[in-house]
């Protein structure tokens, strides 16, 4: 599925590129922002536990896959998806 085709309260699949990764220790998330070339969307988890989306970072691509939902301000959000980095190598 493309971004751009994401609505609210859909289960989904979606690939694409991390372009922003932010953690806030005061509220206890990750939250990422991916890019797939049509539109973007934000994944968040908690970190009141083990984090192993720590290691997904800006320029990482991804794979997630859980329900979209309207964040508090308004974008999709994807909260606590599955998640599988992608190893892809920029041509040049």
């Amino acid at each position: 599925m493309w971004l751009i085709d994401l609505g609210p309260y859909e289960r989904c699949r979606v690939v694409g590129v991390v372009r922003s990764l932010r953690v806030d220790p005061v509220e206890g998330y990750i939250e990422v922002t991916i890019d797939d070339g049509t539109g973007q969307v934000a994944a968040r988890w908690s970190i009141r536990r083990a984090a192993p989306e720590l290691a997904i970072g800006p320029g990482v691509a991804v794979l997630l896959d859980g329900v979209a939902a309207v964040g508090d301000d308004g974008r999709l959000t994807l909260q606590a998806p599955g998640f599988q980095a992608i190893p892809y190598q920029v041509s040049g």
